[in-house]
């Protein structure tokens, strides 16, 4: 706090109105107020206390004594004080408790006053608080300290610095911690403490999750790890190509496998044409018979035409009738046996066609036995090629889950590598901000020049 101007009027020793102004003191960090006994040295402390705090610089004297004794009645007691904190600049005006004259000469108690100002650079005047009640609040959050601090450490009025110097240990402390403001770094401290043990907690949990990474991954070192890592991925990589090989493999094996059926279908259609084969072979004997009826029938045709022509020779010679009746009955007999014969021709003529469509199912029989054979082969391979097909999936299924096995240990090695390395530099950031808070509380606990303040005596 650096003091700026101090008005007065009617307070302790002044009866009259009294004004001064610190900033004649320039950059200049101490003054003394000096003169003789009872020439209102400590009433300059006591305006300054009670402009701030309402009360006095020493327990002796209380706020509503503060009146002047030599002041009219009608002049009402009252302080103003301006001050600076750092950058920013304030004003307050305090009126204590008093009795001043009303209407009629009557004696009228007037409550005590006080309102606190926050001053621009225009030296205009903005409100921060009016009453008693939120003016201490407000000030005391400003200035960091109370009254009997601020008697302590500031204005030591009266021979007060020497309880100052004899207080204990704790109390002294207090009143120094006060002075200089160090509780900010006090709290700086315990929390860059809070965090170094949350810290030293969080790295024995990642040391303990990275050796339970570690033993998971079966590794004793982050180098291993990341060995048995890079090894996973290539046993990972060679099961991957053993899965497309084997899926390859499969398909070629169900290709072989719908070939291998059209083949059984085939070989299916040529065991039929084989049954109907034996059954035509048992038939050739009928077949022959009937061929042999054909030929008959064939001659029986000639026969026809010799009775044709015999025909001609019994008009030539009409006298034959004996002859003619009979050449009619052996012609009547011939003509029998030629019908027969053309029946017999008909139904040869059907039997050998049914001979040349028997004898071209047993060509296409024959074909198809061999190709039976062949589909037979197929057959075989197909089983073969099947039983490759299970292997190959089984072996696609164990290469995935070696792949899916190497793959876990892997993200695990990772993930522990990298937890350990992300925690190592997270402890070794929170170090280096707890080194460099401590410098700067061990640099804020040196030697500091006090704030501008004022002592006093009532002697020279």
């Amino acid at each position: 706090m650096r003091p700026e101007r101090l008005r007065l009027a009617a307070f302790g020793a002044y009866a009259g109105e009294q004004e001064i102004d610190f900033a004649e003191l320039g950059d200049h960090r101490l003054f003394l107020i000096h003169g003789p006994t009872g020439s209102g040295k400590t009433t300059l402390l006591d305006a300054i206390c009670f402009a701030l705090f309402g009360e006095s610089s020493g327990d002796e004297r209380d706020a509503s004594d503060l009146r002047s004794h030599h002041a009219a009645p009608t002049r009402p007691t009252e302080v103003e004080f301006d001050f600076a904190l750092g950058a920013e600049a304030f004003r307050i005006r305090r009126f204590p408790a008093q009795s001043l004259p009303g209407r009629g000469g009557r004696p009228v108690a007037r409550t005590p006053e006080v309102t606190l100002w926050r001053r621009g650079s225009d030296e205009s005047l903005s409100v921060l608080a009016e009453t008693v009640t939120p003016v201490r609040e407000a000030l005391t959050e400003l200035l960091g300290y109370t009254a009997a601090e601020f008697r302590q450490v500031v204005i030591l009025p009266q021979g007060r610095f020497r309880e100052l110097l004899v207080a204990k240990r704790g109390a002294r402390k207090d009143i120094l911690a006060t002075l200089f403001r160090t509780a900010f770094y006090r709290r700086v401290e315990e929390a860059l403490a809070a965090m170094e043990r949350d810290a030293r907690e969080e790295v024995k949990a990642a040391e303990a999750t990275r050796s339970a990474l570690m033993s998971e991954a079966g590794a004793e070192t982050v180098a291993e790890a990341e060995e048995r890592a890079a090894s996973a991925e290539r046993a990972a990589d060679a099961a991957e190509r053993a899965a497309l090989e084997a899926a390859q493999a499969a398909q070629e094996a169900e290709r072989r496998l719908a070939a291998a059926r059209e083949d059984a279908r085939l070989i299916a259609e040529a065991d039929a044409a084989r049954l109907e084969l034996a059954t035509l072979e048992t038939r050739l004997p009928e077949i022959e018979a009937q061929r042999q009826e054909l030929a008959v029938a064939r001659r029986a045709e000639t026969l026809s035409a010799r009775a044709e022509a015999l025909k001609v020779l019994e008009g030539i010679a009409g006298p034959a009738d004996a002859a003619a009746r009979e050449q009619e009955r052996r012609l009547a007999e011939a003509e029998a046996r030629l019908r027969a014969a053309e029946r017999a021709l008909a139904d040869a003529a059907l039997r050998e066609m049914q001979e040349q469509a028997a004898r071209a199912e047993a060509t296409r029989l024959a074909s198809l036995l061999a190709e039976a054979e062949k589909l037979a082969s197929a057959a075989e391979e197909a089983e073969q090629a099947e039983a490759a097909l299970a292997e190959a999936r089984r072996q696609a299924e164990a290469a995935a889950a070696r792949r899916e096995s190497a793959a876990r240990r892997a993200e695990v090695a990772v993930a522990a590598r990298w937890s350990s390395r992300a925690l190592a530099a997270t402890l070794a950031d929170r170090r280096a901000t707890l080194a460099l808070a401590k410098a700067r509380a061990a640099a804020a606990r040196g030697p500091r020049h006090p704030p501008r303040g004022a002592a006093g005596g009532r002697g020279p």
